[in-house]
């Protein structure tokens, strides 16, 4: 005798069903409103460049960016406090040159929005009004909208 199928077990595979058609849904629109990055050889020059760390790869962008005169100075925000600074120039890659000259680390910022008031101090000081960010892809959007929530208000 065969045990008849419970009305619960329908509605859980609807509710199942439904949330991941939600979250595929909301999958695509996030990837669709993520700024599209410009390659560096075809961005016009600015007056400082910010990388904010993070993930792979944005020191090396940053400093290549620097090395093509994209920029003046370069500002590494968010390095942690307990590194030295012979560690992050060894990392920098024996640039030591180009380290001393156009490189600073800026220690204060914990998160995105320490980013932001790093940057904005480290632009203001040195009379920068055009600015380079560096940071991934999926950062960029709220890191813009840190910047110039700090930057106007």
């Amino acid at each position: 005798m065969r045990r008849p199928r419970r009305r619960g077990h329908r509605y859980v595979l609807i509710l199942m069903s439904a949330s991941v058609l939600i979250w595929f849904l909301g999958f695509v629109g996030f990837s669709w409103f993520i700024p599209r990055s410009q390659p560096i050889a075809l961005l016009n020059p600015v007056d400082g460049i910010i990388v904010f760390t993070g993930s792979a790869g944005r020191i090396q962008a940053g400093i290549t960016a620097l090395e093509q005169g994209l920029g003046q100075r370069l500002l590494i925000s968010g390095v942690n406090s307990d590194l030295s600074s012979d560690v992050i120039r060894s990392a920098i890659g024996g640039k030591d040159e180009l380290a001393r000259c156009c490189i600073d680390l800026g220690r204060m910022a914990r998160d995105t929005e320490g980013n932001a008031l790093e940057a904005i101090n480290w632009a203001r000081h040195r009379d920068y009004d055009k600015i380079l960010v560096i940071t991934a892809d999926w950062h960029m959007r709220r890191s813009l909208i840190e910047l110039n929530r700090h930057a106007h208000g």
